[in-house]
């Protein structure tokens, strides 16, 4: 919608408030809310100012949210009728882009990629995985820390269960968690985030996934901060508890934030070719790039020290760095059954759903140009997974590891002033200064089962 077609379309569904959305660097979404009355055409040009608080910038002065027309939708979750636009950031006063917004730097990739002449679209059909609990209880104090998670229809006795909407059916192939993405994904189609396919990720049904339908980057990204803030909103209505915690069970292989990537110019496909999984020589590079340099990614990607539980399992389950037709725990999959040159495409698979998707898409991104401008090669495809610890074959240990890499391995992420050296500070930072002294402060259950009688 254009600005003129927006303030139409409130006067047509009689909206009364207008909520603007954005998000910080750490893939929060915030939101400042204005009555529809002060909804104008010139509102989309000088937004509303909000404080640099509100971004997670730690940075001084106001900023402004500009909404943007093309991403307005009705948040019909919401007891008074109110339009949602997702803004993007300003400075105030020189009225320049914030290079701590998210949303900016996503835009910024696509714009640094239509500069190199490589291509012109990224497209992007992310396949989000999260976890949906009957209940969900933690608590973390001097004296006591404990977490409770009750699976939803986990002891198989559906008398457990005290929605009746959630309950095993005929119809619904023990799936408990059916209705719930129904919910879910059709609100996502009603706000215009076209669904391709949903279904049950573990035995239990605990864990969701929810495939999208391609489209560009900043948009997909769009599409991701949606479904979370929907899926928390079904889940709040029906008494549940939902998390994107990439490994909240322990026994689980985890919630992947799956990132099939293609890159297009003038509306025909770069990456289709004769090379291996039928795959261009571009994209082959492009492959080349997203390994060299995932250690570095990881940071982004896997911005949780629980991430790193998904990525390197007790279990033995380790991501591997390379790129395969068939094996599901390389970093980079080509779907065998993709054989249209439309429909190929590269699948990022180590990323999680905690990771800021509109961050982590640029990175990628970034990654894949690099390789392609330097013509970085991927090596031979994993035909077998290679047993244990390599340090060449796997990723970090740790985000405190993968940090160490970023401040290391970022050049490639500051080409065309896409990310900016401040950002990366403020989030190496935040992540070291803030994050692990909180989660290394306290003792954990686990240290007293291993160490109180020692």
């Amino acid at each position: 919608m254009t600005p003129r077609g927006v303030l139409a379309f409130c006067r047509e569904k009689e909206v009364r408030v207008v909520d603007l959305r954005f998000t910080d660097v750490f893939g929060q979404w915030h939101h400042i809310t204005i009555p529809v009355r002060q909804l104008t055409e010139a509102t989309f040009e000088n937004g509303c100012r909000i404080d640099a608080c509100q971004t997670a910038s730690n940075g001084s002065g106001h900023r402004l949210a500009i909404p943007q027309p093309t991403t307005a939708f009705l948040d019909t979750s919401a007891v008074t009728t109110t339009l949602v636009m997702i803004c993007t950031i300003q400075d105030a006063l020189t009225r320049e882009e914030d290079l701590l917004d998210p949303r900016v730097i996503a835009q910024r990739a696509v714009d640094f990629l239509g500069s190199t002449g490589i291509a012109d679209e990224v497209r992007i059909a992310p396949q989000c995985e999260f976890y949906w609990f009957q209940s969900a209880r933690f608590a973390v104090a001097d004296t006591h820390a404990s977490y409770s998670i009750v699976e939803v229809g986990a002891s198989g006795d559906a008398s457990t269960i005290s929605d009746p909407s959630l309950r095993r059916t005929d119809d619904d192939v023990s799936d408990i968690g059916f209705q719930a993405r129904n919910q879910i994904t059709e609100s996502l189609e009603d706000i215009g985030f076209p669904i391709a396919t949903h279904h049950q990720a573990n035995s239990t049904g605990s864990k969701c996934r929810i495939d999208f339908v391609a489209t560009n980057l900043v948009r997909a990204a769009d599409a991701v901060m949606s479904l979370k803030h929907v899926a928390r909103r079904v889940a709040q209505n029906q008494h549940r508890s939902v998390t994107f915690m990439p490994k909240p069970i322990a026994s689980d292989v985890g919630a992947s934030l799956n990132v099939p990537l293609s890159f297009w110019k003038n509306d025909e496909p770069v990456f289709g070719g004769q090379g291996y999984g039928g795959l261009s020589e571009i994209a082959i590079m492009a492959i080349g790039g997203i390994l060299h340099h995932r250690k570095a990614l990881a940071a982004i990607c896997n911005s949780t020290t629980n991430s790193y539980r998904r990525l390197n399992a007790a279990d033995g389950a380790l991501f591997q760095a390379g790129y395969s037709s068939s094996l599901q725990l390389a970093a980079c999959r080509i779907p065998s059954h993709a054989t249209n040159p439309k429909s190929k495409r590269i699948e990022v698979g180590f990323a999680d759903s905690s990771a800021n998707p509109y961050l982590a898409f640029a990175a990628i991104v970034m990654a894949a140009i690099d390789g392609i401008q330097n013509k970085l090669d991927p090596g031979k495809p994993l035909e077998k997974l290679v047993a244990g610890r390599l340090d060449e074959g796997h990723f970090p240990y740790s985000l405190w590891e993968s940090l160490d890499h970023l401040k290391q391995d970022q050049a490639f992420l500051l080409e065309g002033d896409v990310f900016s050296a401040e950002m990366l500070s403020r989030w190496i930072d935040h992540k070291e200064n803030v994050e692990r002294k909180a989660i290394e402060s306290k003792a954990t259950p686990s240290e007293y089962l291993q160490y109180f009688n020692g």
